[in-house]
């Protein structure tokens, strides 16, 4: 089933859920639709920036689109090499940065 379909099938309350937002991206770069899985997770990130899961899932996306270029094929979300590299190098910290002091409050 395409992303799409299942953010029509949503209730729209359900699309300020950030477990909600994550999965929808996750699905949709399963699908190899960048610019929805991005957008999911982006919006995601202005719900909840200190969450890892979501800067992750920001991390997967920009890896994929590194991928797609290193594999010579078209890339979706339009930026460069460097451009996608800095951003998943960046979000990539930050999730790690976010999971261990989550770690540290529960330790």
């Amino acid at each position: 089933m395409p992303t799409k379909d299942c953010e029509d099938a949503l209730p729209a309350e359900m699309l300020s859920d950030v477990p909600v937002r994550v999965a929808l991206a996750n699905k949709a770069l399963m699908l190899h639709e960048q610019h929805r899985a991005e957008r999911h997770a982006l919006f995601a990130a202005t719900l909840a920036p200190s969450d890892p899961q979501v800067q992750l899932t920001l991390t997967k996306i920009y890896i994929e689109e590194l991928a797609d270029i290193e594999a010579g094929r078209i890339t979706a979300l339009g930026k460069t090499r460097d451009e996608l590299l800095s951003l998943a190098e960046s979000h990539g910290y930050e999730a790690v940065r976010l999971a261990e002091s989550s770690k540290d409050l529960r330790t």
